[in-house]
């Protein structure tokens, strides 16, 4: 599969998916609800400087999966990614959750633009782990190298330290991402049958 369609694939469902969250996220269609704080919610420190790595993470989300070079394993990655943000757009939909953002006197103008554009909806699952993940995933496997996941890995705490998610959401996508991998495997196996 050549570079620019996987390119268009990637611009594609990212249009879809961005048009969609911006729905939800603005205009959740039921109440919305806070989730209990863990211990590590409160341990972890509030640190308005890693905005630029959740904007690093949120890039993933269009860099990583063009990098697959392989048809079958980027069918994977779509199949997977696919599976995953239909759980999670359901889950935005049907229990709609937000993380109360804390005060702050003198925003820069990065975090601007964060609280302009993103809603403290749509926590659970992160949506922002779940899309990088599953690409990563896809990566590592087709390299065989663990690059791509220890990047993921280390702009992950971005999402929590930027309070734009609990550590529950984290958890769920990280589950949630192994489980539409796991489930593309087959399908894509009972396909080629």
């Amino acid at each position: 599969m050549s570079l620019r369609a996987r390119l268009g694939i990637v611009l594609a469902l990212g249009v879809v998916q961005t048009t969609l969250y911006f729905r939800l996220n603005h205009h959740p269609p039921r109440p919305s609800h806070l989730l209990p704080l863990t211990a590590l919610d409160r341990a972890i420190p509030f640190w308005p400087g890693t905005v630029w790595a959740y904007f690093a993470l949120l890039a993933c989300e269009l860099v990583l999966p063009p990098l697959v070079r392989t048809r079958e394993m980027f069918l994977r990655l779509v199949v997977a990614y696919v599976l995953a943000m239909s759980v999670a757009f359901a889950t935005y939909a049907l229990y709609p959750t937000h993380y109360p953002r804390p005060e702050q006197s003198n925003p820069s103008w990065v975090w601007q633009v964060l609280l302009a554009q993103d809603t403290p909806e749509c926590c659970l699952p992160s949506g922002h782990i779940l899309v990088p993940l599953i690409a990563a995933l896809a990566l590592s496997r087709e390299r065989r190298s663990v690059w791509p996941l220890v990047l993921v890995a280390l702009l992950a705490p971005s999402v929590i330290t930027t309070r734009q998610h609990y550590v529950w959401d984290v958890l769920a996508a990280v589950v949630l991402a192994a489980l539409a991998w796991i489930a593309s495997g087959w399908v894509l196996a009972r396909r080629a049958r």
